[in-house]
């Protein structure tokens, strides 16, 4: 959970206190724990209004995987990851670099990632065949969208603030 900076500025006072101000260090320092157990609820109750919309991703990949000197060889391997489905149609946002093994090497080896399937399955366990739409390094975005159009999904609305 990201940590506001007023939090962090408040953890710090605390810290900082002369010893002869303790008591005011402790009722500061609850009044911290207070507040971080006030987030931690907000997140919670954020995450139950919206857990319609988290799903899994399973991505099947082709791996071509060479190293100098050596013979290429391909292997095809699965993925799952956590997705965030953002419209109605069911778009659904994942993390790029998790379905870029080639990221995740060492420079002497070179991995060639080909997407060959994907699909989405929702908290009831129903599995949507999908593809990968757009992919944004830059970002660290991709993005995947069912293959055929079936009924609205639930969504997380991402023009409004959580």
């Amino acid at each position: 959970m990201r940590t506001t900076p007023w939090v962090l500025a408040a953890v710090l006072l605390a810290l900082a206190a002369p010893a002869g101000r303790a008591g005011e260090a402790d009722d500061l320092k609850a009044k911290v724990e207070a507040l971080a157990s006030a987030e931690k609820e907000a997140a919670l109750a954020v995450l139950k209004q919206n857990q319609e919309a988290i799903v899994q991703v399973e991505i099947v990949l082709n791996l071509t995987i060479s190293m100098a000197g050596q013979q290429a060889r391909t292997q095809e391997r699965k993925l799952t990851l956590p997705g965030t489905i953002i419209n109605a149609q069911g778009l659904t946002v994942i993390s790029a670099s998790g379905i870029d093994i080639s990221r995740q090497v060492p420079a002497n080896i070179k991995v060639d990632c080909q997407v060959l399937g994907a699909k989405i399955t929702q908290n009831d366990g129903t599995e949507i065949p999908a593809r990968v739409a757009l992919k944004d390094e830059d970002l660290d975005l991709a993005f995947v969208l069912p293959e055929k159009p079936g009924s609205a999904f639930s969504f997380i609305a991402m023009d409004r603030a959580a």
